[in-house]
């Protein structure tokens, strides 16, 4: 070889290695600038999971206050009608039946403290405490809960959440009280009275979680804190203090009176927010344009969020020394065999292309088995949100069913008694009937409407497991006792008669919900498909007691079954065409065996009769779980 190739080569040499080292050390920035990437990405990450926490307890929050305000509404209407029928009787207000009317509500609602009936000029007519009974009079003119709007009958005026004043001083001990006022259904001259029901706030406070690293927080649209972690900032406009919203979170602008609910902010690099809105139906209630909406804040610690981000950053560090230690040692390899390697340099090459080839096809494959995946999982949400719709359906229908009877029959009466009434003919033998069988029927509404609420709360419950922690001791002859008198109420001239045999005294550790809801799920299943129509027919529950089960046997004596094996399946059901989807019995075997721990077999005989047993833990929070 002669100087000059000797020279072309040594040149061609110095030029790979200075190819190398420009390689290594953009490889090596590339490193550093992608660590600082995924670091920045993986703390964005955390954080927002934090932040989607936050959402979920917030907006259960929302819900389970929202829920309470719900309940107040209902009550105070119905508190509302009863009043101004008693009122029309007694317009002096003394009779002992407006006592009686009043500890209904209070037993009714534990909240509920004190019932006012008012004229709009602040004279008291009724004021009837808990606990006490009648309560002397008060005046309460100038009072800014007395500033209400015109209240349509069955519309709500809701006051501004503050500490109760009496004697115009604040109660001692503070007492954070809410009013809502219904306008009284009476005539000339008691038409302007209206009823003021004073609850008290604290019990709403009970919703609010302990959130470690965190703090939690409610404020009115005007800044005032309703509650605050530090208790004396609470009602600071009352108790003098002069803190509010804005004075601790001054970049977060909630001026407008407007809230977007739902929204995260950031003051600072490590001070993150989240922060939803309560908002009030218009529809329903009336209120000052301060107390629309409640809103409600969570605030990271920032020390925390400091800590995560160090944390992420540290242990993505290690890996990156890690790659450049191997991306130092792979040069120097790479350097020290670049003669030896040289000589493959042409068959590395065309092994390349191949590899290419080969890459591209296997792309072209994973592209494919990708969109056959989505497609997989977008047919099985089709799949598990159909099937949860229909299970929605058939828990919901019965109770929501069963309250609509009710209170149609708890209407039937109202016509004949505004007849009376405009003839003056009304007697108060007729009118104590007509509210008695009224309150009866509303009554079992009632039982149902609580029936419809726990199967949603339920519902909610289901992507979460029940734990034996979360039982209670649960009545199963009072439980039975309901179910019988509500299947004879909903079904007067059936010739179906629901018969229960039970021990004097039947208790259990157990979710007692969920042992309604399948004795229910069973004897509407023997309804529906026992029996021909017009055929008469016996369902019977027996319960029979052990040591440490109890065993449950729900039987008929109709048509029988022709494929017992097969109705614990999901959707298979011989009555489809009549609107039966065949999710009933799925259900109840998953809860049996699945919450309640239990076990639960069929037996039946054509033109027999079926029998589901039932074998239950005494103590579910004894069962090995």
């Amino acid at each position: 070889m002669n100087i000059r190739d000797q020279w072309q080569a040594l040149a061609k040499h110095e030029s790979i290695f200075d190819r190398l080292r420009v390689f290594s050390w953009l490889l090596a920035g590339a490193l550093f600038v992608g660590w600082c990437v995924l670091s920045w990405q993986a703390f964005q990450s955390s954080v927002q999971q934090r932040i989607e926490t936050n959402r979920v307890v917030v907006d259960t929050v929302g819900d389970q206050i929202e829920s309470e305000f719900t309940e107040t509404a209902f009550l105070t209407l119905a508190l509302a009608q009863r009043l101004s029928l008693l009122a029309i009787e007694d317009p002096t207000f003394t009779s002992d039946r407006f006592i009686s009317i009043s500890e209904t509500a209070f037993e009714r609602d534990s909240s509920l403290y004190q019932i006012r009936i008012m004229s709009l000029d602040g004279q008291e007519r009724l004021r009837i405490e808990k606990g006490r009974g009648f309560a002397p009079l008060q005046n309460k003119a100038g009072r800014e809960y007395l500033q209400l709007p015109y209240l349509a009958f069955g519309q709500l005026y809701l006051s501004t959440l503050n500490l109760n004043v009496e004697n115009g001083e604040l109660e001692q001990p503070l007492r954070p009280t809410y009013r809502v006022a219904a306008r009284l259904s009476l005539p000339a001259p008691n038409q302007d009275l209206v009823v003021f029901l004073n609850f008290n706030a604290e019990p709403l406070f009970q919703y609010l979680p302990d959130l470690p690293g965190q703090r939690l927080y409610i404020a009115r649209t005007n800044g005032e804190w309703v509650f605050h972690p530090e208790a004396n900032k609470r009602f600071s406009r009352q108790t003098g203090q002069s803190d509010s919203l804005s004075d601790e979170f001054p970049l977060l602008d909630f001026s407008d009176g407007d809230l977007a609910g739902g929204q995260s902010a950031r003051q600072g690099w490590f001070q993150y927010h989240f922060y939803d809105a309560i908002r009030f139906d218009s529809t329903l209630w009336q209120t000052a344009p301060e107390d629309r909406q409640l809103l409600i804040l969570i605030e990271h610690d920032q020390a925390q969020i400091r800590g995560l981000a160090i944390d992420i950053g540290l242990w993505l560090f290690l890996p990156l020394m890690i790659m450049l230690i191997v991306l130092l040692w792979v040069t120097l390899k790479l350097i020290d065999a670049m003669e030896r390697r040289r000589s493959l340099v042409e068959q590395l090459r065309q092994e390349r292309n191949e590899i290419s080839e080969k890459h591209n096809d296997l792309i072209i494959t994973h592209n494919n088995l990708k969109l056959v995946q989505n497609q997989l999982v977008e047919s099985q949400k089709v799949a598990a949100l159909g099937m949860m719709v229909s299970g929605v359906a058939h828990e919901l229908n019965t109770p929501v069913n069963g309250a609509g009877l009710s209170v149609d029959s708890a209407l039937e009466d109202i016509p004949e008694l505004i007849r009376l009434y405009k003839l003056g003919e009304l007697t108060e033998e007729k009118l104590l009937s007509s509210l008695n069988h009224a309150e009866q029927s509303l009554n079992l509404a009632h039982e149902h409407l609580h029936s419809s609420k726990n199967l949603i709360s339920r519902f909610r419950m289901l992507a979460k497991r029940v734990d034996a922690d979360e039982s209670y001791e649960v009545d199963l002859a009072k439980e039975l006792s309901v179910l019988q008198r509500t299947f004879n109420r909903n079904n007067p001239e059936s010739l179906l008669k629901l018969t229960v045999h039970y021990p004097d005294s039947v208790r259990l550790i157990s979710h007692g919900f969920m042992i309604t809801q399948v004795l229910n799920n069973l004897v509407e299943n023997a309804v529906a498909h026992a029996f021909e129509p017009g055929v008469p027919g016996e369902i019977e529950i027996d319960v029979t007691e052990e040591e440490k089960s109890l065993t449950i046997a729900v039987s008929d004596n109709g048509r029988g079954i022709s494929q017992p094996d097969r109705v614990f399946e999901p959707f298979y059901s011989t009555g489809r065409g009549h609107g039966h989807t065949g999710l009933g019995l799925h259900m109840v075997y998953l809860w049996v065996t699945q919450t309640l721990k239990g076990q639960i077999r069929v037996s039946s005989e054509p033109e027999v009769g079926t029998t589901f047993t039932l074998t239950l833990p005494k103590n579910l929070q004894s069962v090995d779980l």
